[in-house]
């Protein structure tokens, strides 16, 4: 599918979408318990919609209503395949259509039933899985895990919970991703842990007892043997190897966990001890909004230069597609509010307590001097910036997700801006240093990459202007100086038409029309967010913008609401097809 983006940005206020991380951690929990839950806040994101496909598959019962966001889930509790050694029927994973009236839903009594999108339901056998240690093992349906990298390392361990055989597949390069330290802890124990190009063979019983896990790869493989581990008859401990790399998303865990009634404790920085024979508790749970996600509304908010942003689009305020009502951007104050301070974003729905890794997002635009300000209800508001953002070093060790966004950050800021610990970006859904380089050039821009001593990457990103002078904060003069500091050879202090770059020796920043998303989500908010932000007087292209189905399926309706211009060349989704 490919977008233009067109210049123009009003700004607003906006709802911030659900946690993807604390949606998947909050279905896990629901699926384990016994009774009945309400999960309130989860987008219908291709992600979503995997852990829900494997839940389903572990036994567990959901509904999911798309008009309001929310799951009413059926926990599987001690009939969980494997659980308590009480063999289970588990149901073969069934991919519900996604539209607009979609609902995902369990059967009864051995059944499951699927009514998507007006799609005629069909009954689907049980399938029987064994039990306990000493229970015949027999092999379960594949299950589908998508490309969410969360949903197969957090069900890898639940699903090792029996004696059954099971194949994980996924798409994308989601069968390529390292999962070594799974590996490792299963052939320690003598069980089946077999990886190919299409996806994972395991079989267990996973036993209680002592785990060693190497913490520089991913904190998902700690999180997976979190869910699992207190359902065992023992205690275990878990001791992980630093460098320890995103502890905040463990935190993120342990707080679910404990909101389901399960605990584990920290014994020192490196070390968690978690009680057996728990038991999970089912809850009405809310889950809070995205730090990750507004990260790119607020990153825009803050590049955009004061002079540049606009009240057009406001008026379209309200849009709300079906099945994303309680998400939809919101325009308040009306247009006098706009015009008293266009361009600004305040983001509502996240916690003021949050444990999220990313809410380093608003200290970091603090840092660059960007315009910026909290409620005590966790809100945040930024504003367009009056004088030109301030280039930082950045460590994305408990961050990655925020790394493409952040080297966008850096196109708008002078000097260098240098992200560290940026390895794991190279381990997503793309290289996602290699994609940014790449899309980066085509707007003119530079970034390069160290080499750490570790192995590592660093990632460097110089300030930039930009050639049409049509709003890149910053925008200085041409290389020779034609213009004051912070000033430039035009009139509107926009820079020249023909210029290089700004004071400090970047390279200008220019439209393009072949820009590429990479078939990853946050490579394509973040260009988006670069595009608005420069306010090219040309428009720019982008294929491949379908990918942000993967985590955040309305983020373009979003933007629209807040009144940037993007339109659909081709290919618009189903819910948008009424409105391109």
């Amino acid at each position: 599918m490919q977008i233009k983006i067109k210049a123009g940005f009003a700004g607003g206020t906006l709802a911030a979408p659900p946690s993807k991380s604390m949606a998947h951690r909050a279905l896990l929990c629901a699926a384990l318990a016994n009774g009945q839950s309400r999960v309130a806040g989860i987008c219908a994101s291709d992600d979503m919609l995997a852990t829900m496909r494997a839940m389903r598959a572990l036994g567990a019962r959901i509904v999911y209503d798309a008009d309001t966001g929310s799951a009413l889930v059926h926990g599987a509790g001690t009939q969980l395949c494997g659980g308590d050694g009480v063999a289970a029927s588990v149901l073969p994973p069934v991919t519900c259509g996604d539209g607009a009236g979609a609902q995902l839903c369990g059967g009864g009594a051995g059944a499951q039933l699927c009514d998507g999108a007006g799609a005629a339901a069909s009954v689907l056998p049980p399938v029987t899985c064994g039990g306990g240690a000493g229970a015949a093992a027999s092999v379960l349906p594949p299950v589908d895990c998508g490309e969410s990298g969360s949903t197969l390392r957090f069900v890898i361990p639940l699903f090792a919970l029996s004696g059954a055989s099971v194949t994980l597949t996924g798409q994308g390069r989601l069968p390529e991703r390292p999962q070594g330290v799974y590996a490792d802890l299963f052939a320690a124990r003598g069980l089946l842990f077999a990886q190919s190009g299409t996806g994972i063979t395991l079989r267990g019983p996973l036993p209680a007892g002592e785990y060693a896990v190497d913490g520089s790869v991913s904190s998902q493989f700690i999180s997976g043997l979190l869910f699992a581990l207190p359902l065992l008859d023992g205690d275990s401990v878990i001791r992980i190897a630093p460098p320890f790399e995103s502890r905040s998303y463990v935190d993120l865990t342990l707080r679910a966990m404990a909101d389901f009634g399960v605990h584990a404790a920290w014994e020192n920085e490196f070390t968690i001890r978690i009680k057996g024979n728990q038991k999970y508790s089912a809850c009405h749970y809310t889950v809070e909004g995205d730090c990750s996600q507004a990260a790119f509304f607020a990153v825009l908010a803050a590049c955009l230069p004061e002079h540049a942003a606009t009240t057009a689009g406001a008026r379209t305020a309200g849009f709300s597609p079906k099945g994303h009502a309680a998400f939809s951007a919101r325009i308040s104050g009306g247009e006098d509010a706009l015009s008293a301070c266009p361009g600004a974003v305040t983001l509502t729905n996240l916690r003021a307590d949050t444990l999220q890794g990313d809410r380093v997002i608003f200290s970091v635009l603090q840092r660059c001097g960007a315009r910026l300000s909290r409620g005590a209800d966790g809100s945040v508001s930024v504003h367009p910036s009056r004088e030109r953002l301030r280039a930082a070093d950045i460590d994305l060790t408990d961050c990655p997700d925020l790394g493409p966004v952040l080297m966008v950050l850096g196109l708008f800021c002078t000097g260098e801006t240098v992200l560290r610990g940026a390895g794991r970006l190279r381990l997503k859904e793309c290289d996602r240093i290699a994609a940014m380089q790449c899309e980066v050039q085509k707007l003119g821009g530079k970034i390069s990459v160290q080499k750490d001593a570790d192995g590592g990457d660093t990632v460097r990103v110089r300030g930039a202007g930009t050639q049409d002078g049509a709003g890149a904060q910053g925008s200085a003069g041409a290389q020779d100086g034609a213009g004051a500091q912070g000033g430039a050879g035009t009139q509107d202090g926009a820079g020249t038409q023909g210029g290089a770059g700004t004071q400090d020796g970047a390279s200008a920043l220019h439209a393009s029309f072949a820009l590429e998303g990479h078939g990853d989500h946050r490579i394509v908010m973040a260009l988006c967010v670069a595009a608005l932000a420069a306010g090219f007087s040309a428009d720019c292209t982008m294929s491949g913008a379908e990918a942000v189905s993967k985590s955040y399926p309305h983020f373009f309706d979003d933007l629209r609401a807040l009144g940037a211009a993007i339109e659909w060349i081709e290919g618009a989704p189903a819910h948008e097809e009424s409105n391109t």
